[in-house]
């Protein structure tokens, strides 16, 4: 869902700015709120469990989804060429519901982690195999939305925003119907030192170690999938006089 909203707001901003500063600003604020939440949620999911942000995280990202779909829809066609309050105005809210959907995704994940690790306590094959599934469908999701969302947004523009919408409600839906907390309340007790102290998990060799991996895979994923995000958005003027249709 975050990444068909990705998509749909890339072919938004890109049909109607120039600049793809702008553009890319909006788009990648959304991994400045994600970074900086994971860890804290992480921590905290310990304390109160991770069932209230993995249900909270859907509910933010729809309401994030709803704000983006009704400022397109208030604003088809603003006014680029011409820098004014109310351009400025309109590219700031765009950047909070940015910032928001992001807060989502600093939710979901580490709490999501959280959850599978506790559930496959006992069993290090079966958290392996959950764990790498886990991955797969993520990275499937990544890749099969980038198609599905340009289709959406060539068929229904921003109105798109409804379908991205209406996956946040059923990931909310069956939350709530279908998963219980994973945390007990005395592991709950259990963890009541500062948040610092939980933070400095961070210190261990292993983790030290693996992190500048992880920082480089992520962030060559992302420049990846914005870079073609952007080809699309801005094709070739040449190629277009070439080939007009």
């Amino acid at each position: 869902a975050g990444r068909i909203s990705f998509v749909i707001m890339s072919f938004y901003l890109g049909d109607r700015f120039t600049s793809a500063t702008v553009v890319v600003l909006i788009l990648e604020s959304f991994y400045i709120t994600e970074l900086l939440i994971s860890p804290l949620v992480g921590s905290f999911s310990d304390r109160i469990g991770r069932r209230p942000f993995l249900l909270l995280s859907p509910l933010l990202a729809a309401i994030a989804t709803t704000g983006m779909l009704f400022v397109t829809q208030l604003f088809p066609h603003p006014n680029v060429h011409v820098i004014n309050p109310g351009l400025v105005f309109f590219l700031l809210i765009l950047l909070a519901e940015r910032l928001i959907e992001g807060v989502s995704a600093g939710m979901s994940v580490p709490a999501t982690l959280g959850y599978i690790t506790d559930v496959s306590k006992g069993s290090e094959r079966l958290r392996v195999r959950v764990m790498t599934a886990f991955e797969i469908v993520t990275v499937a999701g990544i890749t099969l939305a980038i198609p599905f969302g340009g289709k959406i947004s060539s068929v229904m523009g921003t109105r798109g925003f409804l379908v991205v919408i209406g996956i946040y409600l059923l990931s909310l839906l069956l939350i709530r119907t279908g998963m219980k907390e994973s945390v007990s309340q005395h592991e709950m007790s259990q963890h009541h030192g500062s948040l610092l102290t939980s933070l400095a998990v961070i210190k261990h060799k292993r983790i030290f170690t693996f992190l500048p991996a992880w920082f480089s895979v992520n962030a060559l994923v992302g420049s990846w999938t914005t870079l073609i995000l952007i080809m699309l958005a801005y094709p070739d003027p040449a190629a277009d006089a070439r080939h007009p249709h």
